[in-house]
């Protein structure tokens, strides 16, 4: 803004005066007349109206993310995209992901079951320790081709990009979960196709660790967590957000009890006491005038029994239950201690997805 320069008395000075220019110390003299186009940035007229003429069909929050770069970012190459990239947004990438995570869930349902209960692989469990290792090896192919989205929100479709983000990150999991998984099935078909005797005892030890390195495949529950978060994150509201976490809160209780009530059968039929008592040889019950071992009741009793201990501990309430050696006292600990922090995340958890659903809908109504 100029000013011209008054004297002391308040009069104007001649027509000849000098003005003063009052301009910020950190702008340049004579702003703004100073201000050029670097010729840099100074697009092509045919880019701006090729640019403009794009961006006319595009949707609004398109036309708004753009427009504010179309003045620079013209002419910018394009990411490098390969036809076999599947993009994480895709219909196809979305049912794959919703059949991932029921295989999930259903394999890590299955496997802590049978390896408590030590159940024969036949039938349903035959096909399924078959199907779910090829899957999974199918799956590290598909990892190697799905796109991810770097820090920036940038999405990353280029092959080499793809592969080395996805070696630096789940392949290894991946890779050690899959190999215990046709480790075991190759043993147990070993020893169901051998003899007996010395050679059938020997390969029954190698079905055991083949059963143990099943273990792994609890690994994947990090996986499943990834999909609930991405699907969640992408395809979902915030109301169905909401609910959404609710639920995978309640199903995350049933399946940590259930892990909880399968470790707690394991110790209990196990061979480790030091007292010579163990908590399953109290836990039968009477039906008329004979009295029926726990071990001796059904599948069925066995399971609600160790249920019941195993909710009992999440909870903090009782049960008639009790440990009658060291190993089973230390498992009760760490029982109880689990169960109160799972507990307290619990409720955690659910009150910040309350606290941030009820601060979308204020900042929606605003």
């Amino acid at each position: 803004v100029e000013w011209e320069a008054t004297g002391e008395t308040g009069h104007a000075q001649s027509e000849g005066a000098l003005s003063v220019d009052f301009v910020a110390s950190t702008l340049p003299l004579r702003w703004p007349t100073v201000l050029k186009q670097r010729a840099a940035f100074a697009p092509a007229e045919e880019h701006v109206v090729e640019a403009r003429s794009s961006t006319k069909d595009r949707p609004m929050n398109m036309r708004l993310s753009s427009a504010a770069t179309s003045e620079f970012d013209v002419e910018k190459a394009p990411r490098k995209q390969s036809r076999l990239a599947i993009n994480p947004n895709s219909n196809f990438h979305l049912i794959y992901s919703m059949f991932s995570m029921v295989v999930l869930m259903v394999e890590l349902t299955i496997i802590p079951y049978v390896l408590a209960w030590d159940v024969t692989t036949s039938g349903f469990l035959a096909i399924t320790a078959w199907t779910t290792p090829t899957f999974w090896t199918v799956d590290m192919a598909i990892s190697f081709l799905t796109g991810f989205y770097h820090h920036g929100g940038e999405l990353e479709m280029d092959l080499r990009n793809i592969a080395k983000h996805y070696l630096r990150t789940w392949f290894p999991i991946d890779i050690l979960v899959v190999l215990g998984d046709w480790v075991s099935v190759t043993l147990e078909a070993l020893q169901l196709g051998g003899g007996g005797g010395q050679g059938g005892l020997k390969m029954l030890r190698f079905t055991k660790m083949g059963r143990l390195l099943r273990i792994l495949e609890m690994l994947r529950m990090l996986r499943l967590m990834r999909l609930i978060e991405d699907f969640a994150e992408r395809h979902l509201s915030e109301g169905y957000r909401l609910a959404f976490r609710i639920s995978s809160l309640a199903g995350s209780i049933f399946w940590g009890t259930h892990i909880l009530t399968c470790i707690w059968f394991a110790v209990g039929v196990a061979n480790v006491s030091d007292t010579g008592d163990k908590w399953t040889d109290h836990a039968g019950f009477s039906q008329g005038d004979m009295y029926v071992g726990y071990l001796d009741a059904g599948d069925l009793y066995q399971y609600t029994t160790a249920f019941q201990w195993a909710a009992a501990q999440i909870a903090l309430g009782g049960v008639e239950i009790y440990p009658k050696n060291s190993m089973e006292r230390i498992t009760n600990i760490l029982a109880m201690m689990i169960g109160f922090l799972f507990g307290s995340t619990v409720v955690s958890t659910l009150s910040a997805a309350m606290v941030d659903f009820q601060m979308m809908q204020k900042e929606k109504k605003q």
